[in-house]
Order: C-alpha cells, then structure tokens, then sequence
C-alpha cells in the first residue's frame, strides 16, 4: 500500500508538467462576461462581453439584452452609457453627468435628471429620490 502511495507522489509532478501554465497574456485572450442589470420579474437581463486587445491592452466590450425564458440573445447598443439600474420603472443609466431612463428596455432614452459627478447611484422605487 505504501508503494502504491509512493509511486503516485513521484508521478504526480510528472503529470502536473503537462499542463499549460495560465499566464497573463492567456487571461487577456479569454472573453469576460459580466451580467450588467436584471429585470425585476427576472425574466431578461443585460450582460456584457468585453475582449482585451493584446497591442494596444485595451478592452472592447458589447453589451447584449437576453431573455431568459426563451433563451434569446440580441445586441444592445448603450453609446456611452454605464447602467445603474433595472426596475419596475425601467432601465436607469449615466453618461457624464446625466442621468437617462428607458422604458423600452434601451431602445430609447430619455432624460431623467441632471446629477453632477457621482457614484455608486442608486433610484428610489417610486423614482423620486436618487441617492450616491
């Protein structure tokens, strides 16, 4: 039993050799994935897909709408904009200092409040309130 135990504690650096090493350059060639908002019923969400450029280190990124129910995958096209949230009065999002709504899940955006420079922005169910 003890030689059994031996042999595979000597062959196992052995087998451990073959291996790719997961170094830097090879993380950057993988796609990140990153879910950006979820629907309030939890049937759709927006999830994004961004790939870094070896060359110039930096990354591009595209954001799709899924629906989850039917498993249905299409491209949405945010400009500049960053979500921040998802609820039952639509999509909230912030380019600069402006604060956009959509209730077409971002096909059309509308403004909603001038805000300033601001972060981690968080609407009031009923929309009144806007906290940061």
């Amino acid at each position: 039993m003890k030689l059994k135990y031996s042999l595979l504690a000597l062959a196992a650096p052995l087998l451990m050799n073959a291996q790719q090493l997961m170094t830097p350059e090879i993380l950057w060639t993988l796609k990140k994935v990153g879910v950006q908002a979820v629907s309030p019923d939890q049937s759709s969400l927006i999830y994004k897909i961004g790939q870094t450029d070896l060359k110039t280190e930096k990354t591009k990124s595209e954001n799709y709408f899924l629906n989850v129910l039917n498993n249905q995958s299409v491209k949405v096209d945010l400009g500049k904009k960053a979500l921040i949230q998802w609820d039952k009065n639509g999509l909230y999002a912030q380019e600069g200092d402006k604060i956009f709504l959509s209730k077409d899940n971002g096909k059309t955006w509308t403004e909603f409040y001038t805000i300033g420079e601001a972060d981690n922005i968080v609407i009031s169910p009923d929309g009144k309130k806007i906290a940061f």
